[in-house]
């Protein structure tokens, strides 16, 4: 009897001490799939929070403290690093430098925001997802827009960029040769044209941005994939919104009739190449984050 209430003893100790080395709440285990859902949905809003900040530098404290109030903001996530949180970040970077282009005395306020509301967004972790890489050229494409908008920001939004975002160079190459961040490369080409089509004069800086964050036009010129060409058939519809407005940066209007004669044919083809029938390994259907191009 006492053997047996001795076994029964030590049993309960060592299940006891499995129990303290091992279990955890669920807490401990990390934040749930629909706790991810919620903050990267709560982290898209916070790239609203960003907008109406640069729109109305005044009203900032106001919403802030609604966006704390309604979301329950408690800064437990910042540092999570789910692929979700990490394109709802990538996304609220695009809106931050959106913002700081239209309001730049806003910039250092908007980072703040950024950093408090949004978290942590690294190169690093960013390299680790191809579905973060092509978040990435989202980001990248308020980039150029901004630069186009405020030039005498270049400087400062591409340190910032650098930072959160990364330069080509420090991406392993096969990260930024698959098809769909070849798709996303493609994409920024239309935000170059629009770029130009908004600044003539800033072209040789818009080029030089593009190629220092998404590497040179020989990477997607020569793809094959579906997915680049639907890229290339979204980057058409960019071209035709500019040519509306800037006709003479796209057409020869002395060249209508016969041959090559138009010069958008010969931009869209130097900059990311014609449509090629090929292979679709990844299918023809460019991801839902085209929305925010």
């Amino acid at each position: 009897m006492h053997s047996q209430l001795r076994l029964i003893l030590i049993c309960v100790v060592l299940s006891l001490l499995a129990c303290m080395g091992g279990c955890h709440s669920d807490k401990d285990h990390g934040p749930t799939d629909q706790e991810i859902s919620l903050e990267a949905q709560r982290i898209i809003s916070v790239g609203k929070l960003l907008e109406g900040s640069a729109r109305q530098p005044e009203m900032a404290p106001y919403i802030i403290k609604q966006h704390e109030t309604y979301s329950g903001f408690d800064g437990r996530f910042l540092v999570e690093t789910h692929v979700p949180l990490l394109e709802a970040r990538i996304v609220a970077f695009g809106k931050y430098i959106e913002g700081a282009a239209r309001q730049p005395e806003m910039e250092p306020a908007l980072k703040t925001i950024f950093d408090s509301y949004a978290g942590l967004l690294t190169p690093e972790d960013i390299a680790l997802h191809e579905s973060a890489i092509y978040y990435r050229m989202v980001a990248l494409g308020k980039l150029l827009e901004a630069v186009a908008r405020q030039p005498e920001m270049e400087p400062v939004l591409s340190d910032k960029a650098a930072a959160a975002l990364g330069r080509f160079a420090e991406y392993p190459f096969e990260a930024m040769n698959t098809p769909l961040a070849l798709a996303g490369r493609v994409q920024l080409v239309g935000k170059y044209i629009e770029g130009i089509a908004r600044q003539p004069e800033m072209q040789p800086l818009l080029e030089e941005v593009l190629i220092e964050f998404a590497g040179d036009k020989s990477m997607v010129v020569g793809s094959t994939e579906c997915l680049v060409n639907a890229a290339r058939l979204s980057v058409l519809g960019k071209l035709s919104e500019s040519t509306a407005r800037q006709p003479e940066m796209f057409i020869k209007p002395n060249e209508h009739t016969g041959g090559d004669c138009c010069t958008f044919k010969n931009v869209l083809t130097e900059q990311v190449g014609p449509i090629q029938p090929g292979e679709s390994s990844h299918g023809c259907t460019l991801p839902e984050s085209t929305l925010y191009f």
